[in-house]
């Protein structure tokens, strides 16, 4: 039993990447989780939220109202055309606009509502949360605060016709001190509350249902093509690999050969995936077939790349396990596989991008929930192809030096 124990020990102690690897791994993954969950509740004052503004008003009070909502700290605001904004909010690069409709200053003065109106993507929950705290109470000072005043005025010079002047004047100078901001309760604040308008209709398919979906289909499928890197050292290791390198294959051809077969395989992985969708949930395939095909095609060849990139670089079945899932957690973590992005530190939303995760992922929601045209989903997918033709590219260079120049 002993010497047993002691030949495992000198065979993991002798693959020094791997040993490596697999203390590294629990370091990365417990401090990646730990920034990301520790990040959520701190203050976000440094991370302004983005807001778009389109004032169709042009007035002096719409002006106002854009000049102090600039000033706060908490939001980067942008002024644009109420057209260019829906179709950015639509896309989902921004996660709300602001219109400051005509005739605002109209409506206030004859107690209407206000003519502010956000239309917002309902799939970005938090930045709404965060731009509703930011804002309300800024607008109050210049519109809400004003308006119920002159309420309350006319209600009592209605009641009391005959007061003395010098009494109706103390009676609002009582009326401005409790009008301060911090002494109205938030119902009044929200009498001249912000119209909410979701510009993607609630009757789509659930955002979150896309979520669950498409994250956990492409976390699966790093997964799935990560056994060709282990596949090919199985061959190196039985002696396939160095029969098929004496044979007039070229290296190359051989690489190229995992590459389809595993290619082959990602796609059927992911039809199955969204059929399952479709059958048990209702993910509707019909919305933008060709773009569906086209992004899980992309996908499906980023993720193949990935799976050449690993058979390349690694030396043994064990560096090929432990790497793997370094490099997969890591990516589905700050890919949005793991966590929705909108929630994510705005570092980590940032970082996304270096992952197949975050391609795919928005490619999906391009389709079944912002319901986009496939010539605004094709960058989405140029960058999907490029992710594997650069990790293929890698793969090339890695593979004679590391697998058939061991043999």
């Amino acid at each position: 039993m002993l010497a047993i124990a002691l030949k495992d020990l000198k065979i993991i102690l002798g693959d020094r990447k791997a040993l490596v690897l697999s203390f590294l791994l629990p370091i990365f993954l417990v401090g990646l989780f730990a920034f990301v969950y520790g990040s959520m509740g701190a203050p976000r004052e440094e991370h302004p939220v983005n807001l778009l503004i389109a004032d169709q008003d042009q007035t002096d009070l719409s002006a106002v109202i854009v000049t102090r909502l600039d000033s706060l700290k908490s939001i980067r605001l942008t002024s644009i055309c109420l057209e260019e904004a829906r179709q950015k909010v639509t896309r989902g690069d921004y996660p709300a606009v602001l219109v400051l409709h005509k005739g605002l200053a109209d409506s206030i003065s004859a107690n209407r509502p206000a003519g502010l109106e956000m239309q917002y993507d309902p799939a970005q929950e938090l930045e709404m949360g965060l731009l509703q705290q930011a804002i309300m109470l800024p607008l109050f000072e210049i519109i809400g605060r004003p308006a119920l005043r002159e309420m309350v005025l006319e209600e009592v010079r209605g009641d009391y016709p005959r007061l003395d002047p010098k009494l109706i004047k103390q009676i609002e100078n009582n009326i401005d001190k409790s009008f301060r901001s911090d002494n109205i309760s938030p119902r009044l604040q929200n009498r001249n509350a912000i119209i909410m308008t979701p510009l993607i209709p609630v009757e789509r398919t659930s955002w979150a249902l896309v979520q669950a979906v498409a994250g956990t289909a492409v976390m699966m499928l790093l997964f799935s093509v990560a056994g060709l890197g282990a596949g090919l050292l199985v061959e190196r290791e039985s002696g396939t690999l160095k029969r098929l390198l004496i044979t007039p294959l070229h290296p190359m051809q051989i690489l190229y050969g995992k590459l389809l077969s595993t290619l082959v395989i990602s796609v059927l992985q992911l039809a199955v995936v969204f059929i399952f969708a479709w059958l048990v949930f209702g993910l509707d395939l019909t919305l933008n077939p060709s773009a569906l095909m086209l992004v899980a095609l992309a996908t499906a060849f980023a993720c193949a790349g990935f799976g050449l990139f690993l058979a390349a670089v690694s030396t043994s079945r064990k560096q090929v396990e432990m790497l793997s899932t370094l490099i997969i957690l890591i990516m589905s973590a700050i890919g949005g596989s793991m966590i929705p992005l909108p929630i994510m530190p705005v570092i980590m939303q940032k970082l996304a991008a270096i992952s197949v995760n975050y391609w795919s992922i928005q490619g999906f929601f391009d389709i079944f929930w912002r319901e986009l045209p496939l010539w605004d989903i094709l960058p989405r997918i140029f960058i999907l192809f490029g992710m594997g033709f650069l990790l293929i590219a890698v793969a090339r260079l890695f593979f004679k030096r590391n697998l058939a120049g061991l043999v």
